[in-house]
């Protein structure tokens, strides 16, 4: 917490019934929302599994990257052994909407996935930003 400005912080993503709400109406009125409560920055994560991948393929790759140049350094590089067609498009639906996706990365720190509002010209008011939060 900056004095009244705050992080808002979603690892992961809200929750949405997608049959009565989108997420190009849910977003922008959930950044808003945290914007007027004090919200600087949101960091959010998916609303739930992208993808994934079996105990053996992981622990092979992991064998392999350590006898082998070429093999798979990460998880991420390896075929998911299982992709969720919901989430990858509620995944591209936020990409749309200016998501970012978080960086690859080897560590097994969180590293939550971010949201990213745009400022138009006439949201700005002599080069200082007004209303809103600058989010990721």
């Amino acid at each position: 917490m900056l004095g009244r400005r705050r992080l808002a912080y979603i690892p992961e993503g809200p929750i949405l019934d997608e049959a009565r709400i989108s997420w190009h109406e849910a977003l922008p009125a959930l950044t808003e929302h945290l914007s007027q409560a004090g919200a600087f920055l949101v960091r959010m994560g998916l609303p739930g599994h992208l993808r994934r991948w079996g105990a053996e393929e992981v622990r092979h790759a992991l064998a392999s990257a350590e006898k082998e140049q070429d093999a798979p350094q990460d998880v991420s590089a390896l075929p998911p052994a299982w992709e969720g067609p919901h989430m990858l498009r509620t995944r591209q639906q936020l990409l749309d909407l200016g998501w970012r996706e978080p960086e690859p990365s080897t560590d097994f720190e969180a590293k939550p996935a971010a949201v990213r509002r745009q400022h138009s010209a006439d949201q700005t008011n002599g080069g200082r930003r007004r209303g809103g939060p600058h989010l990721r």
